[in-house]
């Protein structure tokens, strides 16, 4: 095995780092431009809590409990045909 000379390490060392430095450059571009996880959900929950201080507390929980009611219909829709009926009839619309 030979020893590589000092022209032919530097040489070795300024093709990494003529490599390197660019690619590494572009990761951080591309991570910037791209929200993580995390920031999302930070995200989200601000939103959430400056829209929540503008609602009253009755309004936010008709809003969770039609969520919770939307979600279990989808995930029964043997009972969203007859709950619909239910609410036309309620509306005044059977």
């Amino acid at each position: 095995m030979t020893a590589l000379s000092t022209a032919e390490a530097a040489a070795v060392i300024a093709a990494v780092v003529t490599i390197g430095l660019p690619a590494t450059y572009l990761q951080v571009l591309r991570a910037r431009r791209h929200e993580s996880t995390r920031d999302q959900i930070v995200r989200l929950a601000h939103e959430r809590a400056h829209h929540a201080r503008h609602l009253d507390p009755r309004a936010l929980a008709e809003k969770d409990l039609e969520d919770h009611l939307h979600r279990f219909l989808l995930e029964h829709p043997d009972l969203a045909d007859q709950y619909a009926r239910l609410d036309r009839a309620k509306k005044g619309e059977l």
